[in-house]
């Protein structure tokens, strides 16, 4: 079984890279690149657990990616790429299927998963096709 990924840790070992704050309420995330290519991440206190560890991993992608491209046509592909890679990093092919097999819809698979809901539908939405058609088949096992 592949690992999912694990954004805490990821941001530690980024060492003086990241540094995370939090505030209360409002955007999920508030990123700041400094001048060093090192970042300061803000996350929302509010939001759940699962919530502020699928943010973290979207932002710690972008970092990971590089500083964000200029146009606004260049930053939607880019937001589309960082939000279906950060989607497969934290649910695995593997998990996805168990999830599929032991629950009965997409906000189940989320929590099964440990992930929010919007995480959970960018990765369905970037399925390969030899994905989609394993999830189809769990499905119709289930639907027949």
């Amino acid at each position: 079984m592949t690992a999912a990924a694990h954004p805490w840790r990821d941001a530690r070992d980024h060492g003086p890279r990241v540094d995370i704050r939090w505030h209360f309420g409002g955007d999920a995330a508030n990123v700041t690149w400094h001048g060093d290519d090192s970042v300061t991440i803000s996350l929302d206190k509010t939001a759940g657990q699962a919530e502020r560890r699928c943010t973290l991993q979207h932002e710690l992608t972008h970092l990971r990616r590089g500083r964000p491209p200029i146009g606004v046509a260049a930053k939607r592909a880019e937001e589309a790429r960082v939000r279906a890679e950060a989607a497969r990093l934290l649910i695995p092919f593997d998990t996805l299927v168990e999830a599929a097999r032991w629950t009965s819809s997409w906000h189940e698979m989320a929590e099964y998963c440990w992930v929010d809901y919007p995480t959970m539908r960018n990765r369905l939405a970037t399925c390969t096709d030899e994905e989609a058609a394993v999830l189809r088949e769990i499905d119709g096992e289930r639907h027949p």
